[in-house]
């Protein structure tokens, strides 16, 4: 019976390193800096602003309103939204540095841009940028 409770725990006490998960990867610690970065900055936003995210939940814990980012790219919901909001913001986040990075690079192509705030983190650039709408007549 002593052998078999041994070997229970040896087997429990061997598998503890590979349960535990390193909270000092790039990604755990770049998702903290720009969460962080949003829970500091997103005041630096008017409150009658829309906020263009891949997170908009924490944006909303934040007092602010916000959309799924790819909404960026559905151009007559863009027209009707803007008539609804004193303006439009994007937020260069955590996202944008993922496979989902193209909706970010992309969007240039679509809007001028101006800053709002940003902030640098190991080389990867975070910020708020208000949308102009000037450039989606053609659309």
């Amino acid at each position: 019976m002593l052998f078999i409770l041994a070997l229970i725990f040896y087997s429990v006490y061997i598998l503890i390193p590979k349960l535990s998960s390193n909270t000092n990867t790039l990604s755990g610690k770049t998702a903290r800096f720009y969460q962080n970065f949003v829970y500091n900055s997103s005041n630096d936003i008017p409150a009658n602003c829309l906020i263009f995210t891949f997170d908009p939940t924490l944006f909303s814990l934040n007092n602010r309103t916000s959309m799924q980012f790819v909404n960026l790219y559905n151009f007559s919901l863009i027209r009707n939204l803007s008539g609804k909001y004193s303006c439009l913001v994007a937020d260069y986040g955590y996202w944008c540095y993922t496979q989902y990075a193209h909706y970010c690079t992309n969007l240039s192509q679509y809007y001028e841009m101006a800053p709002i705030k940003i902030i640098n983190d190991t080389g990867l650039t975070f910020g708020f940028y208000y949308i102009k709408l000037d450039n989606t007549s053609k659309r």
